[in-house]
Formats: structure tokens, sequence, C-alpha cells
């Protein structure tokens, strides 16, 4: 407060700078201080004020900062805000103009609001969205910077004592996974089996389908057959010929995976 105080002060008592002095104060000598000025004004117009709203006080008081335009609204110190001109212009901006910063004023002592210019300039209120996972509220700055302050050191701790861990589990995963493989070998070679590939499976795929189509022996492509091929009589010959029991279908493919890999040994 004192430092305020000396600020006001030693304010008060500096010439202003570019501003024309009034003529009759300075010709006596004044220099063109805000008191000066002041003390000139009390004696020769009577000491009427200029009456200012509280908008216009706030707007030339206030700090300024920066905002970022995002979907949930103004976001500013870890925190959105939002109104009916943001949600309706602001959070809309995209491409060229998407990284583009609003120009806002804050309260220090209370973070519920933002102020800034809206259409045409004139200066609107932003609020506090709900989308925060935690709203200051009516919190200072200082609180909710050292409420953030602490989030994060909280955080960071947690992550570096978890760092032996983490360390410890990678090691684990990867002796499990080293005794995982050596056990699916294991079990491969006892069953006279080979790994299955996992390279050419498309080459692989185009050979079995040309391979079933050369069939023509069960599925979609039986159907097919049956469209495009049959002839006046056809019908009675299929009826009187015995549909394939269900237990004979693992053996045909079974016989189609065969051929399909001697295709393939040939290919190669």
């Amino acid at each position: 407060m004192k430092k305020m105080l000396r600020a006001i002060l030693l304010h008060n008592d500096t010439p202003i700078a570019h501003s024309g002095a009034i003529p009759d104060s300075a010709l006596d000598g004044d220099a063109n201080t805000p008191i000066n000025r002041w003390h000139w004004g009390i004696a020769n117009m009577g000491g009427s004020l200029i009456c200012r709203s509280v908008d216009e006080v706030r707007l030339a008081t206030w700090p300024q900062d920066h905002a970022k335009p995002t979907d949930k609204g103004l976001l500013w110190n870890g925190a959105y805000y939002t109104s009916p001109y943001i949600q309706s212009t602001l959070i809309h901006v995209w491409h060229k103009h998407g990284k583009d910063r609003i120009a806002v004023q804050y309260n220090p002592d209370n973070m519920s609001t933002l102020l800034f210019r809206g259409e045409e300039g004139y200066p609107q209120y932003a609020v506090q969205n709900a989308t925060n996972p935690v709203c200051p509220g009516d919190a200072s700055l200082k609180e909710w910077n050292q409420y953030r302050w602490q989030t994060r050191r909280n955080n960071a701790e947690k992550r570096r004592a978890q760092q032996p861990q983490r360390i410890m589990d990678q090691l684990n995963n990867a002796e499990e996974g080293r005794k995982a493989r050596l056990d699916q070998r294991r079990a491969l070679r006892e069953a006279g089996l080979h790994h299955p590939r996992t390279k050419d499976m498309r080459d692989a795929r185009a050979a079995e389908v040309a391979i079933e189509k050369q069939a023509r022996g069960f599925g979609v492509f039986a159907s097919e057959r049956h469209d495009h091929h049959s002839q006046p009589g056809d019908d009675a010959r299929t009826a009187e010929k015995p549909v394939n029991d269900v237990g004979d279908i693992p053996d045909a493919r079974s016989a189609m995976r065969r051929r399909t890999m001697a295709a393939l040994a040939h290919r190669k």
C-alpha cells in the first residue's frame, strides 16, 4: 500500500507530456502536472468533476491480457469464459484467424468475469463457462495461480515417484513376453506346426479367392454356379443328388487350405 501511495503521489506531481497546458496556468509559472491542473480547476472552474461510468473506469484501470478462442469459449489462464457474443462469433473463428488472440481485461481480485470489446467496440462481459472442470468462481488471480501451481507440483511429484515402478513394469513385461514367445515356439514344435506368416497376406488372400472361384464347390460360389449355369432339367438332377452333410464342410475347408498353401509355394 505504501508503494502504491508513493506511485500515486509521484504520478500526480509529474508533468504531463504531449498534452497542451492550460494557458493561464502556464503563464502563472505552473508546470503542467495533474495536481496543478486540479488546483487550477478548483480555483477557476468551480471544482466540477467529470462523471464516468463503472465500465469506463474498469476499461481504464483493469490490467490487460489476451485470451484464446476455443470451442468451449475464451480460454484465459486455464479457465473458459463465455457470453452470447462469444458463442455466436468467437468460437466459430477458424482457418487463418483460428489462432488470433482476443484482448481482454480482468480483475485481479475476482476472476468471475472478463471484460472485452465486442461488436463495434462496445465493452462486454464474459462469465465463467460451465465446461470448466473446476470453476475459479470469485477467487483472486493469486489464489487461482496458487491452486494451479500446487496441482502441477503434486502431479509431477507423483510421476517422479512412479518412475521406478514404471521401469520395473517394462522390464517384467519384456521378460514375460520373451517367455511367452519361447512357450509358443515350443508348443508349435511339439505339434509339428510352423509359426503363421504375417507377410504377403494380400497375395495369400488373392490366391485363396482364385482357388475358391476355380473350385466352385460350396458357399456363394456354388449359388453363383447354380444361377449362371443352370439348364432346363437341372433341378431334377440337383434334387436327386444328396446335399453334403454339415460334417463334410471342415474337410472341404482343409482341402482348400492345402491347395492354397501349395499354390503359394509354387508361386514362390
